[in-house]
């Protein structure tokens, strides 16, 4: 798991800035559809808050808009989405241990 601000900085977004933000949003959105696409999952559900250690409202928003989340989603249908979300994505970059 990784802080959006964590990833902000890591890819040269300035999360003081509210075009910058925006900016790491679209970023993230893109990133979305193309593993959306690959894979079947959103990787950003791997980035989240700092203190709640859950995506922003935002990734729950992309979601509804693409029809993986129903439109006005409940917090008990977003937290299951995003809990089976990250396991999609554990599952896939799982390393088998292989002695």
């Amino acid at each position: 798991m990784i802080t959006y601000g964590q990833l902000y900085e890591q890819i040269g977004v300035d999360p003081k800035m509210v075009k910058e933000r925006n900016r790491g949003a679209n970023i993230l959105a893109l990133v979305n559809k193309q593993t959306i696409k690959d894979h079947d999952f959103m990787i950003s559900a791997i980035v989240v808050l700092q203190y709640k250690e859950i995506p922003e409202k935002g990734f729950f928003e992309f979601a509804e808009e693409l029809g993986r989340l129903p439109a006005d989603s409940t917090t008990e249908e977003r937290m299951n989405f995003f809990q089976k979300e990250k396991k999609k994505i554990f599952d896939f970059y799982k390393v088998e241990n292989k002695n």
